[in-house]
């Protein structure tokens, strides 16, 4: 499949916004005008890019007309707007695939001329176009689209270096080499190597506006939204296998998931949020914090990131044949991007549904029941994500 050709965005950024409190809605009537004004807004904007007012691939209403129970994010693996609004909302490219919203990664010059009347979405520091309506399904996930909101991040993803050149997906040539097409980058970003990859990197306004947008749609939704239901594409479909036909990796390695989902279920505004910009290796800290956690809690004893990281592996290593050590077990999907309750050594019930979410990724007996094999598939998935290296 490949991506439609049409004409740019333009490339100038507007200065970055100052970052503003966070919206907490209590209720469905903030959420309600939200949403009025996001659909206005993206109408007028797509329209301008002579496109329809939303994208048809999707569901009249969400499984068993209940509200959705989760919400999936992604990277686009493009960085234009414009690209990504045309592949969803366009029948002539026929991708059936869409989005309930399209997160940019700046505030987009062509969209200022449409803001006025607006004032809740011309308060958001990225510009945000709806193409599905919040209460209708959408086509973004595989077998968790009838339950979950989907939200797309302007982010290329995954960029390789060739010849000293740093590449992106989609291929130069349609049909040819994935990795000919030299990375464009009118943001002056800085991409980050982690987890032996190189990756396209988020910024605070970005982050702020998928913790607003969720917000508000937990709000209009009655506060459905559970948090081992919030999760990333990978969590869901990284894996090729029956329910699954290809593999993602989408929003990768960079992306605050655990943070945006921890902001989302509560109502402070998240600390982290004034200095993300400034620690591009913001989530890999986190994860040695986390690690070293762990290993204090099993040990009792202070290491470094680096002694830490092998004696969690050495754990891991081990855990396929044991029964219990149910914290190393936790700390693995937690890696791995699920929700866990850590503060609790027993299995509770949010522990199975993301075992079971994990089993059902990997292709295995989805019982929740963590037995060896999904423990031995926990530890070949960390190896596979880059976070440990092969036993």
């Amino acid at each position: 499949m490949t991506t439609p050709v049409i004409a740019p965005d333009p490339n100038a950024p507007l200065a970055p916004m100052p970052l503003p409190p966070l919206p907490t809605p209590t209720d469905d009537s903030a959420a309600r005008e939200f949403f009025r004004q996001l659909t206005g807004f993206s109408a007028q904007y797509l329209a301008s890019l002579r496109l329809p007012p939303m994208s048809p691939w999707g569901y009249e209403g969400y499984e068993g007309d209940k509200a959705p129970r989760g919400a999936i994010l992604h990277y686009t693996a493009n960085s234009s707007l414009g690209v990504t609004l045309s592949w969803f909302c366009h029948e002539v490219f026929a991708a059936k695939a869409s989005s309930h919203v399209v997160i940019g990664s700046r505030r987009e010059p062509n969209a200022e001329q449409f803001l006025a009347q607006w004032p809740l979405i011309k308060a958001l520091p990225v510009t945000v176009v709806q193409t599905r309506p919040a209460l209708k399904g959408a086509w973004h996930a595989t077998w968790v689209n009838a339950f979950t909101y989907g939200i797309e991040n302007v982010n290329m993803g995954e960029l390789r270096r060739v010849n000293g050149k740093l590449m992106s997906w989609p291929p130069a040539t349609p049909g040819g080499e994935e990795w000919t097409t030299e990375w464009a980058n009118p943001e002056n970003k800085s991409p980050l190597d982690q987890v032996g990859r190189t990756w396209d990197n988020y910024s605070s306004g970005q982050v702020w506006a998928n913790i607003a947008v969720l917000r508000y749609a937990n709000a209009l939704f009655g506060g459905s939204l559970q948090p081992e239901w919030i999760l990333g594409h990978e969590q869901v479909q990284g894996k090729k296998t029956p329910h699954c036909t290809s593999e993602k990796r989408d929003p990768g390695p960079l992306f605050p998931l655990h943070d945006i989902r921890a902001a989302v279920m509560g109502q402070e505004d998240p600390a982290f949020l004034d200095s993300y910009d400034a620690q591009p290796t913001y989530e890999s800290t986190k994860r040695d914090a986390r690690v070293i956690a762990t290993v204090k809690a099993l040990s009792g004893n202070d290491m470094s990131a680096a002694d830490a990281w092998a004696a969690f592996k050495a754990a891991m290593v081990l855990l396929p044949s044991q029964t219990g050590n149910s914290l190393v077990l936790k700390r693995a999907l937690n890696l791995l991007g699920y929700f866990v309750d850590i503060d609790n050594a027993a299995m509770g019930p949010v522990d199975t549904v993301s075992v079971k979410t994990f089993q059902v990724l990997m292709g295995l007996t989805e019982d929740g029941v963590p037995g060896p094999i999904t423990r031995r598939a926990m530890l070949d998935r960390l190896v596979d994500r880059g976070y440990l290296s092969a036993p």
